[in-house]
């Protein structure tokens, strides 16, 4: 895009979070949409949604929060591992994932045993994005664990902390190939 467009993107997005007339879904997406932006106005923005008592503008904020994979978030974030609304911790953990500060870990290890199955393919996923060696444990002990639905997951997860170890090479279930010399 020329910087005229960018600028133009930018105020409608800002006008349209800003709305209080619009739609709730519509300024959560519009949020969502510029998390990844470093300007003042968003970070005010996330802030402001978050604090505010809109439970979709929270969850919103939560998720552009992710977005900015600023590690500033992270206390307001592990905050919500515990909150009762099952699609906030889900939002929270994905912001985490996101995020991918290893300091996070610890927190996310108890969250692959929500009472909610999308809570814990997010958790195990994040645990995969996160990456280091307690992840990587964590995710050992669920492919152990037994169920069939998280010990896929958490095999997939182990893929990308493996692939994020070491790049040139990868792993097909079971059958190890080096990607720089084609061999098995």
């Amino acid at each position: 895009l020329k910087p005229v467009d960018v600028e133009r993107l930018e105020n409608a997005l800002q006008l349209v979070i800003e709305d209080e007339a619009e739609e709730v879904e519509v300024r959560g997406r519009a949020l969502e949409s510029v998390g990844a932006w470093s300007e003042r106005w968003v970070t005010a923005a996330i802030e402001q949604a978050f604090e505010g008592a809109d439970r979709r503008l929270r969850i919103s904020a939560a998720h552009a929060m992710g977005r900015s994979c600023d590690p500033a978030w992270l206390p307001r974030l592990f905050d919500e591992l515990e909150n009762d609304d099952a699609e906030m911790r889900f939002e929270a953990v994905g912001a985490i994932g996101l995020i991918a500060d290893e300091s996070a870990i610890a927190h996310l290890i108890p969250l692959l045993h929500d009472e909610d199955a999308e809570v814990q393919a997010t958790a195990v996923a994040a645990l995969g994005e996160i990456g280091g060696d307690a992840a990587k444990e964590a995710l050992e002990d669920l492919v152990a664990a037994g169920n069939p639905v998280l010990r896929e997951l958490a095999l997939d997860a182990l893929s990308e902390v493996e692939f994020a170890e070491d790049p040139l090479s990868f792993s097909v279930r079971g059958e190890d190939t080096d990607a720089t010399n084609g061999t098995s």
